[in-house]
């Protein structure tokens, strides 16, 4: 598989170096990102840690091959579920918290996503 397109979910110290450092050096693949704060938003759209800055998580994954949650952990459900209809492998996955202290690779792995 391979990636033309990653979405984050979570524009701070964490998303936004991952957006930068996506953009530098895989400069072929597409970022798109969303963080729940607006003004993190609009600082993020101002320094350029993405591509395109979207307005709702749905949008940032609506065409990502990879999605990036860069959220605090307890939140991640909530982010999850923003993005079911989109990618309900990584949804479903991220909403099990026994699962995630199981195997944490288990809900960080790549999603394909398919509709």
């Amino acid at each position: 598989m391979s990636i033309n397109s990653v979405a984050i979910i979570g524009l701070g110290l964490q998303g936004g170096s991952i957006g930068l450092a996506v953009q530098e050096y895989l400069p072929g693949v597409a970022t798109t990102g969303y963080d729940l704060s607006p003004a993190h938003r609009a600082r993020a759209a101002e320094r350029g840690l993405v591509g395109t800055v979207c307005e709702t998580p749905a949008e940032a994954v609506a065409n990502a091959d990879l999605v990036i949650f860069c959220v605090p952990p307890g939140v991640m459900g909530m982010a999850a579920e923003q993005v079911r209809e989109r990618c309900p492998r990584i949804a479903s996955s991220a909403m099990s918290a026994p699962a995630r202290k199981r195997s944490p690779g288990r809900w960080a792995m790549p999603c394909p996503i398919t509709w």
